[in-house]
């Protein structure tokens, strides 16, 4: 669910950058077809930004119908009536990330965390303990077996009115001690045993491999982290790049190819960095899913805060 969820933030980012692009590229057609009128600029400006602006438009389409799948799958997912979700709510747009979402945690203290707090392995945990108490039952067959009966009967024929005469009382002690059954006692000890062997080995692997995720998820959230550096910086430069060559092309100093990879390199370097953002919160998630954080943080239905936002 969280993946489509990001998937549909993905492609709201992509539709506001296709918009922009298709702006860019309206406003300089609009500026080569009044030179082009005036004759102080050429026709192939003016097919060449028609061009770009037909491919801006190419893609707003499919990044809106990336989105409205994201949707529909999102919504499926919820049990949203008929797979939609109603027409006045709408989806927030990616956030810059925050200072607590680039620092680093410590994948030793996330391990230790998730060996105390995970869910399956409280559960394995506790049919260890299952298992070690079925050993003490199984020993407990070489002990003695204490039956103490005890019973008070009262009996009066044809008279309502009982007396202390007409009670009776039993008390009777039985032990038993098994001398020797065959061997089957010893059998069910060792049977016993070797399931709680068995649960150890199966929680310890479990162990490890919980380990092995949590290690391996902070492992790709750094690597989210520093991309996202380079690919905030990178969008930065390219945006830099992209207002320094419109000014010189518009003097006459660049081609218009020029003009053209830079407006490329920037709607590429910003789709880039939308992509290194959602896959910083799909990394933060996956990692507090390892380590079973993700529990503490969701609210609970009845909680207040459990509602349905980006209306």
């Amino acid at each position: 669910m969280a993946s489509a969820y990001f998937s549909a933030q993905l492609a709201l980012e992509n539709i506001a950058i296709a918009k922009a692009d298709e702006a860019f590229n309206q406003r300089q057609l609009t500026e080569a077809e009044a030179r082009y009128r005036i004759g102080s600029g050429a026709l192939s400006d003016v097919l060449n930004f028609k061009i770009r602006v037909n491919e801006a438009k190419t893609s707003l389409i499919n990044a809106e119908r990336i989105y409205e799948e994201a949707l529909f799958g999102l919504a499926a997912l919820l049990g949203m009536p008929g797979s939609r979700f109603p027409g006045d709510m709408t989806f927030a747009r990616l956030k810059q990330e925050t200072d607590e979402e680039m620092k680093q945690p410590n994948p030793d203290t996330m391990t230790a965390y998730a060996l105390l707090h995970r869910p399956d392995i409280a559960a394995n945990d506790f049919v260890l303990k299952q298992t070690e108490a079925q050993i003490k039952i199984a020993r407990s067959r070489y002990y003695p077996f204490v039956n103490l009966a005890a019973s008070v009967d009262g009996d009066r024929t044809e008279d309502p009115g009982f007396s202390q005469d007409d009670f009776g009382s039993r008390i009777g002690l039985n032990l038993t001690v098994n001398l020797f059954s065959g061997g089957s006692d010893r059998a069910k000890i060792r049977e016993a045993k070797y399931r709680h062997l068995e649960q150890q080995q199966i929680l310890e692997d479990l162990k490890l491999q919980v380990s092995s995720q949590v290690r391996s998820s902070s492992n790709l959230l750094f690597s989210t982290q520093r991309q996202l550096v380079l690919q905030r910086a990178n969008t930065d430069l390219n945006r830099q790049n992209r207002d320094l060559v419109e000014k010189e092309y518009a003097a006459g100093q660049v081609s218009l190819v020029r003009l053209n990879e830079a407006q490329r390199d920037l709607t590429t370097a910003q789709s880039r960095l939308a992509l290194a953002l959602a896959s910083l919160r799909q990394a933060w998630f996956n990692l507090e899913t390892d380590t079973g954080r993700i529990l503490e943080i969701l609210p609970e239905p009845g909680d207040p805060s459990f509602h349905q936002t980006g209306k």
